[in-house]
């Protein structure tokens, strides 16, 4: 299992020079290891802050018994499987085959595949809804993913999108100011954009955000009491939680997107 802290310790980012490079690295992460996130007192915080995220999403994707629903990147598969029970029909895809080997092929009416989200290989206006859960900061062309989901997403659709903004919050941009600390280096994380700049990137490439909720507020000053024992672990990651109406300085923002057609 990769935890959080061993994939800390790389210093730089990682470097891929094509998506064949990138595919064999995740089909060797999900093969050996897989993920865990951050344990502290052994409380899985990073699974609380998933849970979140999941739930932030299925909550803006406002599913319907008609709809046809693509998740990109979808890992192991299980968000796709969850999903599955309020809609029509779920395609789950990533470019790991591995991830979701275990969940087969095809499972009630989720079909996963193995694609890479650059190209996808589905006609156009094909989706109702499409979901990207801490995805598009791991791929080496984000603004192709954008440009693929606007293709696929019928004229009417959603698009829900999640996106970490760790090193990016207001709290985190006042430290390093202030020499307080250094930036977090995530290797796995590509291409790590400003709120402002995710803003941009989905204009550009046709969607207007209709909604932002934060997940994870920043409240990194009090970190030293998260740090102190199970009790402060679990109260200031609730709290942290619960703050959801700041999203410039939170840790992950969900996006909800529409199709720009003006």
């Amino acid at each position: 299992m990769k935890k959080f802290r061993e994939i800390m310790q790389n210093k730089g980012k990682l470097k891929f020079k094509n998506n064949k490079e990138l595919e064999k690295y995740y089909n060797n992460v999900w093969h050996k290891e897989g993920y865990q996130g951050l344990i502290l007192f052994g409380i899985d915080i990073g699974k609380m802050y998933h849970k979140e995220r999941q739930k932030s999403v299925l909550k803006s994707l406002n599913l319907q018994k008609k709809d046809t629903v693509l998740d990109a990147g979808c890992g192991e598969g299980f968000f796709s499987i969850k999903i599955s029970k309020e809609c029509k029909k779920v395609y789950g895809v990533d470019i790991a085959k591995t991830a979701f080997q275990k969940n087969n092929t095809k499972k009630g009416n989720v079909i996963f595949k193995k694609m890479n989200i650059e190209r996808l290989e589905f006609p156009d206006e094909f989706f109702d809804k499409i979901t990207c859960v801490e995805t598009i900061e791991h791929v080496l062309n984000p603004d192709k993913v954008l440009k693929e989901c606007h293709r696929v997403l019928k004229k009417d659709g959603i698009f829900v999108i999640s996106y970490p903004f760790i090193n990016k919050t207001l709290m985190n941009k006042f430290e390093l100011i202030f020499k307080k600390r250094e930036g977090l280096i995530i290797p796995e994380h590509l291409n790590e954009w400003e709120y402002d700049e995710a803003l941009d990137h989905f204009k550009k490439n046709g969607f207007k955000v209709t909604h932002s909720e934060g997940i994870v507020f920043d409240l990194k000053p009090l970190y030293i009491l998260r740090n102190m024992n199970k009790f402060f672990a679990i109260s200031m990651t609730k709290l942290m939680l619960f703050i959801k109406i700041f999203p410039r300085n939170s840790r992950f923002v969900v996006f909800v997107l529409k199709k720009n057609e003006e």
